[in-house]
């Protein structure tokens, strides 16, 4: 949390988070289809409730809204932020970096255990 917005009223700092959770979301979406798009990261259903984490749970944080969701929501949207990091891994640098660049074909054990490892680590 700011320490600036501390001293704001509660309904201003509701009002702030009302108009910033829209804008946030549309930001992240757009940043998925560019993703998706120009290149070519495989961004399945599960970045929407990603996206709409972030929206919600940053501004709450940084607004200071201690609401009692939003520790849970903050929770649940690390763990989509682990499924958004194993796709942009998995494009970066297991199909543009080895396969493309380097010409390897990695092993499907290899990238199995990196995904494992991504999501205990987040968890």
């Amino acid at each position: 949390m700011i320490d600036g917005f501390k001293d704001l009223p509660e309904w201003l700092r509701i009002l702030f988070f009302a108009l910033s959770v829209p804008g946030l979301y549309c930001l992240m979406v757009l940043l998925g289809r560019r993703l998706k798009r120009r290149h070519g990261v495989r961004l399945g259903w599960l970045y929407h409730p990603f996206a709409l984490g972030c929206a919600l749970y940053f501004p709450a944080w940084l607004l200071g809204l201690d609401w009692p969701f939003v520790a849970h929501l903050g929770e649940a949207t690390a763990i989509l932020a682990a499924v958004f990091l194993i796709a942009l891994v998995d494009r970066y640098v297991w199909e543009l970096y080895f396969k493309q660049k380097l010409n390897i074909d990695v092993p499907k054990f290899l990238t199995e255990i990196v995904r494992l490892a991504i999501l205990l680590l987040i968890v």
